[in-house]
């Protein structure tokens, strides 16, 4: 499991994991803190790593697998580029049950 958004997001994610699994937080736009129930953490043998971001050269290398791989991210809603678009977009996040991306499309791109 890759969690970009820290805070209370990683403990969701600890949940979301298989047992044994791994979660690799790699962001905190929802928060530099978390608080995890270490009993699950343990129960679950979830191992939680944390991952920082590498060079260019690894940053392109990773762009050229996922074009060759044709892997390409889970989109829950899309919401155009006005006020009333954003305001709610930011509603849908603030609900807390988005499943995957939350985009906001600049210039009409869908």
């Amino acid at each position: 499991f890759v969690d970009v958004v820290g805070g209370a997001s990683l403990a969701r994610a600890v949940a979301a994991t298989r047992v044994g699994g791994t979660v690799a937080a790699v962001g905190f736009v929802g928060g530099a803190a978390s608080s995890l129930d270490l009993v699950s953490l343990i129960r679950r043998a979830v191992t939680v790593r944390a991952a920082s971001g590498g060079s260019r050269r690894s940053f392109e290398g990773l762009v050229r697998a996922l074009e060759a791989s044709q892997t390409r991210p889970v989109v829950d809603r899309v919401f155009e580029f006005d006020d009333e678009g954003v305001r709610a977009a930011f509603r849908h996040l603030a609900e807390g049950r988005p499943f995957g991306k939350v985009v906001i499309a600049i210039g009409g791109g869908r």
